[in-house]
C-alpha cells in the first residue's frame, strides 16, 4: 500500500523525535513514545502513569521479556548445576589420587619369591647398606650423564619406549634390571616437564597401562623406579649398578619406612624435577 504525503510526513516527524534506542508505538487507544505510554483523553494524547510499555506489547504479543527472562533463568540454573557436577568431579579425581598415592606408600607384595613375607626391617637395612657401601665420599657424584631418554611427540613411539623399558625391568637384581629403572624414572620426568605435573603423571601411568600384564598398577613401577633414581643420585658415579637388592625391595617399602630411611640417611626427598 501506498502512503500519502501527509502519513509519510508524519512518520519522518517522528523519527526526527527519537534517537537509535526509542521507538514509536501506534495502536487504537495507546502510543508508547520515547519509552512512555499515552492515552488519548477528549481528544487530547496525555501521559498514562498507570501503564507500563511491556503492558501494552504484551497485549499485543509482542513482548517476550518474560520468555526471555524465563531462559535466562533456566541457563542460570544449567550453569549451576555444571558447576556444582564440575567440582563433585574435581573432588573424586583428587579423592581417587590421594587413596592412589596412599595405597603407593603402604603397597606390600604378601610374598617374596621364596614365600616368606617381606619384611620392611630387612629392606630398610639392605637399602641403608647399599647407600653406605657407594656413597659420593669425595668421588663424583652420579649424574646419569650415560643416559640418553627421549619422550616423543608421537603416542604410539612413547608407548614403544616404555614397552623397552618394561620389558627390561623384569627379572632378579642386575645392571640391566636397574639400568631400566633409572630410564623410567627419567622419562617420568620429562612426562611431567612436557604435559605438566597432574597431566604429565596421569598422562605416563595410563600409557604404561597399555603394556602391563601383570595386576600390579603402573603407580607401583613409577614408584619403585622413583624410589631407586633418589638413592642413586647421591651415589659414586657408577655406584647404581652394583645394586643386588631384590628389586621388590624399591616396591615394597612402605611410605613409612621409606621416610625413616631418608632420616637415617639424613636425605630430604623434594618433587624431582629436570631442569
Amino acid at each position: 500500500m501506498a502512503l500519502n504525503k501527509p502519513i509519510k510526513q508524519a512518520f519522518s516527524t517522528l523519527q526526527n523525535q527519537i534517537d537509535e534506542s526509542d521507538y514509536v508505538l501506534i495502536t487504537k487507544t495507546k502510543i508508547i513514545f520515547k519509552n512512555k505510554v499515552y492515552i488519548k483523553a477528549d481528544g487530547i494524547w496525555v501521559d498514562d502513569d498507570n501503564t507500563e510499555p511491556s503492558e501494552v506489547l504484551s497485549g499485543l504479543g509482542l513482548d517476550k521479556k518474560e520468555e526471555i527472562n524465563s531462559i535466562t533463568n533456566e541457563n542460570s540454573d544449567l550453569k549451576k548445576k555444571i558447576e556444582e557436577l564440575n567440582l563433585k568431579i574435581l573432588q573424586l579425581e583428587e579423592g581417587e589420587e590421594e587413596q592412589e598415592e596412599e595405597e603407593e606408600e603402604d603397597f606390600v607384595p604378601k610374598k617374596k619369591v621364596s614365600g616368606k613375607p617381606a619384611s620392611q626391617n630387612k629392606v630398610k637395612t639392605a637399602i641403608i647398606k647399599f647407600f653406605n657401601d657407594n656413597k659420593a665420599d669425595g668421588d663424583l657424584l652420579e649424574n646419569f650423564s650415560e643416559f640418553s631418554v627421549i619422550l616423543d611427540k608421537n603416542k604410539q613411539n612413547r608407548i614403544e619406549t616404555l614397552k623397552k623399558i618394561f620389558d627390561s625391568m623384569k627379572g632378579g637384581a642386575s645392571e640391566r634390571v636397574y639400568k631400566s629403572f633409572i630410564e623410567l624414572e627419567i622419562l617420568y620426568q620429562l612426562y611431567l616437564k612436557e604435559f605438566g605435573r597432574k597431566k604429565g603423571s596421569n598422562l605416563a601411568k595410563d600409557e604404561l597401562n597399555n603394556i602391563i600384564i601383570t595386576k600390579k598398577k603402573p603407580s607401583i613401577y613409577f614408584k619403585k623406579a622413583s624410589n631407586f633414581y633418589f638413592i642413586c643420585k647421591y651415589l659414586k658415579k657408577g655406584g647404581w649398578k652394583k645394586c643386588d637388592l631384590a628389586p621388590t625391595y624399591w616396591e615394597s617399602v612402605t611410605g613409612q619406612t621409606w621416610s625413616s630411611i631418608l632420616n637415617s640417611l639424613n636425605l630430604e626427598q623434594q618433587n624431582e624435577n629436570l631442569s
